[in-house]
């Protein structure tokens, strides 16, 4: 993403790159402004995918996030709006599985998500903090 304060836009003929960070559809890439434009520092290309994968096979793109929540657990309790969708992901006639986990039926466990993720999203980078430490 570019802010409005990385780039001088005072002269429309002459416009500024002040700084960029540009981060990509599953990956990120850092790039450093020199004298001569912009020069690439390091880009994810397929890190992400390819070291999640290896760390995490069983759960590989897998889905788990909070709707994923057992019904009368602690945020269907305390969210009216979500215990709808809650119940959905629970029943294993709509979203849910015959075997949640535990041999009950219910939201499907992550190992049964494998690979849902895949043509939506996948790995990605959810947040990116950047600072400066020692002057680098």
């Amino acid at each position: 993403s570019i802010g409005s304060k990385m780039i001088d836009y005072s002269d429309p003929t002459n416009i500024v790159v002040k700084s960029m960070i540009s981060i990509g559809g599953r990956g990120i890439t850092i790039y450093k402004l020199t004298e001569d434009g912009l020069d690439l520092v390091w880009d994810s290309a397929s890190e992400f995918e390819v070291e999640g994968c290896k760390a995490y096979p069983w759960a590989h793109n897998g889905i788990q996030d909070e709707e994923f929540a057992n019904v009368n657990g602690t945020l269907y309790m305390a969210d009216e709006g979500i215990r709808e969708t809650l119940a959905e992901m629970n029943d294993p006639n709509i979203d849910g599985c015959a075997d949640g986990g535990d041999g009950q039926p219910g939201a499907c466990a992550l190992g049964d998500t494998v690979d849902e993720r895949s043509a939506k999203d996948g790995y990605a980078a959810e947040a990116v903090k950047v600072g400066q430490a020692c002057g680098k």
